[in-house]
């Protein structure tokens, strides 16, 4: 395969070729530091990943007046009937049997006795103010039916539970509410016990409610989680719990409901870590096999490692906050495939110099020459689509952005320019080799365990970028370095000193791949199928992508497999939602007008006739936290508060009108006072603690603040969480013209608000940074190629790649969400290197060449072959990662992997075809092409440009430069 080359390179890659050797000891030098550094700089802190604006600002404020410095934290367990069916609605299973709740009534009391003193003390005894009862560190429905069955639950019948729950969840029972702590699924009905009839009720669960003590528990074990600060203390303490309730689990079986997902994040991602570490053991093992040196794997490790720990370094110093989960972990696993790319085309294109007779101390600069304007312009234009998400205005997407870019342009420096020049000055210095006969199977096991040593290196740069740099020195630079180059070199030496056969043969990806070769021209030659086939296919999957669904769901983040995931499936079976969000007004202002309370209430009543879809309780009334209008009223109905607070306050505390709130402002006034300091107290234990108060009203100088909440049983539900809003808003413009100018502030917020906002704004993002990242690419496309035309066309992959792809992702059922909002951008890096790559090989081979079709050929079989090689190792390493027990991992893996294969399909079976139409790339035609016909034939043959040995007929020319061709 012939082509046309420089007779020198350029000055820069001259300049390395003489001083490789000090330039990969100051690189590494600095890498090194970099990754020392780096960790001591570090920002610890999280990213935002919404985009701000008038609905953060309310929550943060929300998040300011009613942050609670109470101690008692709590959590729930589900109890079900130990034989619980896999269809979770049947309803042939009753758990309210007197086995069922005497074993679980008897592992509670267990749990009681062993953590209630002692080091281990960490229950407590609260007053529930919704259920109406005490509950002492742990409470079910087992200890109230203990305690209204003489004798207890431990003699007792079936029928005795019956009764005892009749009596117990009647409507008119002080202890009603405990019907709450039941499936949504319970049934009740009236049947007769011998001559007796009773209500009976049967349930397939029952929920269990725990309070603890959060200052038992060591604080330094605090991390940040979905839903603000989890200690993993109190979490390994609840797992304990957990088991302690489920006992031998004969009649029952118990599950804590999502108690332990600090633990379950750091558990799911040190298993994830042995993943990264085999994709790119495996990316290794294939760059070793196909450019067939085992230099070349571990220079391609050498070369991942010092770009992971200047990546780390570089963010730390600029201020990036680096424990975003896109910056640690998608940015550097994008990385590989890029850095990989890189580093195949610049080993390559040198092979290709070695294989066409120039010595390896020349191969490089001019291999180098040759890819240097499609590599710049595949490096600049990933740098400008990643770049381009910094318009997005959302932190977290931001500062990927910049992290994403900065890593490219190392990659483009580290990889694809000076680790090809590492690779011969390595194989140059080794010298001849003895040829290789047999297999030589611990040799080739060596090579396996070095790649899987060496992925490890690359992983701790980057998962601990500290323990990573001093891997790197020991592990990759001595131990799978520098001991293997020494023996290697000696065994040359004494094998050339012993007269045996040796060779400097160029093996490997330097010889091109004459398939894809010929599958390009294929394709193009039939451009007239080609080309309507993939514009059909482009309609097609552009309408798929557009049908994408915004989604958060912890499955996406969490393994199915997992206690935790199954926990909220079973609360979306018996209490009908695992998603549920709040959305609520928040009121700030002079809130002691009784009309305001009565307003505050008739923003319920009115709520409650909207045709929202909203959480309601046992009897279809809407579930809602307290606010200050329902405070002031169970003040009011609490026996013995109303005097209490007037002898406190001096203010007699009076209800005239019988409406269940006080007659006056100064009134309500004095309770607002008193509950924020004291609570409401009750005849044995507290109503609500003063701590508990506080989490439901704010009172201030002179003014108060609560908030008018509700519960939606879904965050994805996007049209009822819209509505939810602006019924909202309406109903916040309506409080606000009631207390004129007594209101400070009326906002609208909620989780399932902010929720629905910062998806949309992902949505928004990707929406916004996709047109950009064109626009750039084609700017630098434009620049570089000096050409509209070529510059056009290769934007045509590009966006036949995010098409398909998110085409992919609606056919197969992924959500936009966190993770996959990025694949846009990396689709256009990956999408403009194989498509730039390609079309910068096409037009150099083009020129002096009659026909368009040889050229095709060798662009297919030079570089289309470093395409498929390249995409074959990044595809293999993504598909490992693909099986990673982390979710988000795993979905990246396979997307990452498809978007690959539809970059080099596009490249390879769609580019070849656009490249030759007529208004793209004119044929050659008349005395220009008779002249150059006789300047390869000599007159003595017929030009075939169909025929593959045409494609090999090219000589370079005297002086020729061999620049691309414009």
């Amino acid at each position: 395969m012939a082509s046309r080359e420089p007779k020198t390179g350029y000055r820069v890659f001259e300049w390395i070729n003489r001083r490789v050797g000090v330039l990969s000891v100051v690189i590494a030098i600095v890498a090194v530091g970099l990754g020392v550094v780096g960790p001591l700089v570090a920002s610890d802190e999280e990213p935002a990943f919404d985009p701000g604006g008038p609905i953060y600002d309310t929550q943060d404020l929300v998040d300011e007046r009613f942050a609670s410095d109470s101690s008692v934290g709590g959590a729930s367990f589900v109890v079900e009937t130990a034989d619980a069916p896999a269809d979770p609605n049947a309803l042939d299973h009753d758990v309210l049997t007197a086995a069922a709740l005497r074993e679980f009534k008897a592992n509670s009391d267990a749990a009681r006795a062993a953590y209630s003193q002692g080091d281990d003390a960490h229950l407590v005894e609260v007053f529930d103010h919704e259920l109406g009862v005490s509950i002492d560190g742990i409470l079910s429905i087992a200890d109230a039916v203990d305690e209204t069955i003489p004798g207890g639950l431990a003699t007792a019948s079936d029928a005795d539970v019956k009764v005892a729950l009749s009596l117990l969840l009647a409507d008119s029972a002080d202890t009603a509410n405990l019907r709450f702590t039941l499936s949504r699924l319970a049934t009740r009905n009236l049947e007769t016990i011998g001559p007796v009839p009773v209500v009976i009720w049967r349930s397939p669960a029952f929920f269990a409610h725990v309070r603890y003590d959060t200052t038992t528990f060591d604080p330094a074990q605090d991390v940040e989680g979905f839903e603000g600060t989890e200690n993993l203390d109190a979490q390994r303490w609840l797992r304990d719990l957990q088991s302690d309730l489920r006992g031998d689990q004969v009649e029952m079986k118990a599950m804590g409901i999502a108690i332990d997902g600090g633990l379950v994040n750091e558990e799911q991602a040190a298993q994830t870590a042995p993943y990264i570490f085999m994709s790119v053991a495996f990316i290794l093992l294939f760059v070793g096999g196909l450019l067939r040196s085992y230099w070349a794997a571990m220079v391609a490790a050498l070369g991942l490692s010092v770009v992971m720990m200047s990546y780390n370094g570089i963010n730390s110093l600029i201020g990036l906050r680096v424990q975003s989960p896109l910056i640690v972990f998608v940015v550097p696993i994008a990385l590989i495939s890029f850095g990989v790319d890189f580093f195949i085309h610049g080993s390559g294109r040198a092979r290709e110099m070695q294989v066409e007779g120039h010595p390896s101390t020349r191969a490089y600069p001019l291999g180098a020459t040759l890819l240097f304007t499609a590599l710049l312009l595949a490096a600049a234009s990933s740098v400008g689509a990643f770049l381009s998400n910094a318009v997005s205005g959302i932190q977290a997407i931001t500062e990927f952005g910049i992290a994403a870019a900065v890593a490219i342009a190392l990659s483009y420096v580290v990889l694809g320019l000076i680790a090809p020049r590492q690779l011969l000055a390595i194989e140059e210095a080794l010298g001849p080799r003895p040829i290789d006969r047999g297999l030589h199977v611990m040799r080739r096991l060596g090579y396996v365990v070095a790649c899987v040593l060496a992925g490890i290196v690359v992983t701790m740069t980057i998962v601990m970028p500290s323990i990573g740099a001093a891997m790197f020195v020991v592990v990759l630079l001595g131990l799978l370095l520098a001991v293997p180059y020494r023996l290697t070199r000696r065994r040359n030496r004494k094998a050339a000193d012993a007269g045996l056969q040796v060779t400097t043969e160029v093996q490997g990806a330097g010889h091109g791949f004459v398939a894809a070769g010929s599958i390009v021209h294929f394709l193009a030659r039939w451009r007239v199928v080609t080309v309507p086939v993939v514009v059909l296919l482009a309609v097609v999957g552009g309408w798929a992508a557009f049908q994408v669904e915004t989604s958060f769901n912890i499955k996406d983040f969490f393994s199915s497999r997992t206690d935790f995931v199954r926990s909220l499936a079973k609360v979306e079976t018996h209490l009908g939602s695992s998603a549920s969000g709040t959305a609520y007004v928040y009121v700030e202002g002079d809130l002691t007008d009784p009309a305001t309370l009565t307003s505050i209430e008739g923003a319920f009543g009115r709520l409650d006739e909207s045709n929202l879809d909203l959480v309601r309780d046992y009897n279809g009334d809407i579930e809602a936290p307290p606010n200050a209008s329902s405070l002031v009223r169970l003040a009011m109905a609490t026996p013995g508060v109303p005097d209490a607070i007037g002898a406190a306050s001096g203010v007699p505390i009076a209800d005239a009108d019988g409406d269940g709130l006080p007659d006056g402002p100064e009134q309500v006034e004095a309770i607002f006072g008193f509950i924020s300091e004291n609570g409401i107290p009750g005849p044995d234990v507290p109503v609500l603690r003063p701590d508990q108060v506080a989490r439901f009203l704010y009172v201030g100088s002179g003014i108060q603040a609560t908030r008018i909440e509700v519960i939606l049983p879904s965050v994805t539900d996007d049209a009822n969480v819209l509505a939810a809003r602006d019924e909202l808003e309406r109903v916040a413009d309506g409080i606000e013209s009631t207390l004129g100018g007594d209101a400070a502030f009326v906002g609208v917020s909620g989780t399932a608000i902010t929720g629905q906002d910062g998806l949309a704004a992902f949505t928004g993002a990707m929406v916004t940074s996709l047109p950009i990242a064109v626009l750039v690419t084609m700017i630098l496309a434009l620049l570089v190629m000096r050409s509209v035309r070529y510059a056009l066309i290769s934007m045509v992959p590009i966006l036949l790649v995010v098409a398909w792809l998110y085409g992919f992702m609606y056919v197969f059922d992924y959500k936009i969400n966190v993770i996959t909002a990025t694949i846009a951008a990396i689709a256009i890096g990956v999408g403009i290197d194989y498509a730039t790559h390609f079309t910068m090989r096409f037009r150099q081979e083009f020129v002096g060449e009659p026909s368009r079709f040889p050229a095709l050929r060798r662009a297919g079989v030079g570089t289309g072959g470093a395409l498929a090689l390249s995409a074959l190792t990044s595809m293999t390493g993504f598909l490992v990662m693909a099986t990673s027990p982390m979710p988000m991992f795993a979905t990246f893996g396979v997307l990452t992997a498809v978007m690959i294969l539809l970059a080099l399909a596009v490249s390879l079976l769609v580019l070849p075809s656009l490249l030759i139409l007529p208004f793209v790339t004119p044929s050659r035609t008349g005395e220009e092409r008779a002249e150059l016909e006789e300047s390869i034939t000599g007159g003595e043959f017929e030009y075939r440009p169909h025929e593959r040995g045409t494609a090999d007929l090219r000589r370079p020319e005297p002086g020729d430069e061999g620049q691309d061709a414009v």
